[in-house]
């Protein structure tokens, strides 16, 4: 697939799962930004995700959800307001559902960086996820909570 052996150099020979900062945690999302990647991870039973850098262990947002099994799933990922002269600025913005609740989190990835323990998730939007169903056959219905 690559040449001159650049998977073995990107990882090390071995697989995303033996990635060293994620220790026994899952892979929820990948999102890349230049050469390098950001994780969205989490065990689980966990108290929180945690947003891992892929060549900078001291990067380590934190984002309290109380996770369950098969309880959350990451939809998808961006990064956006990103300065062309530093790759490690910018917004990480992520839509995520755990349990019942749709979450639109933003963190800030340079505040990620210098260490600020929680101070890097600037804003959090969450929403709650209605909706029922009603079958009765031959007709089918179906509405949430902005009925539609």
């Amino acid at each position: 697939m690559f040449s001159n052996g650049i998977e073995h150099y990107l990882l090390n020979g071995n697989g995303q799962n033996n990635f060293p900062y994620m220790k026994d945690k899952f892979l929820r999302n990948v999102i890349n930004q230049g050469d390098d990647f950001y994780l969205v991870t989490s065990k689980d039973y966990d108290r929180d995700i945690d947003i891992l850098h892929s060549s900078c262990k001291n990067f380590n947002p934190s984002l309290k959800r109380e996770i369950e099994p098969n309880g959350i799933n990451v939809y998808d990922s961006i990064i956006t307001d990103v300065d062309s002269n530093n790759d490690k600025t910018g917004l990480i913005k992520i839509i995520m559902k755990v349990g019942e609740f749709i979450y639109i989190d933003t963190v800030d990835i340079q505040l990620g960086f210098s260490g600020h323990g929680e101070d890097e998730h600037v804003k959090c939007s969450i929403d709650k996820y209605y909706m029922a169903y009603g079958f009765n056959w031959p007709y089918f219905t179906y509405g949430t909570k902005l009925n539609v």
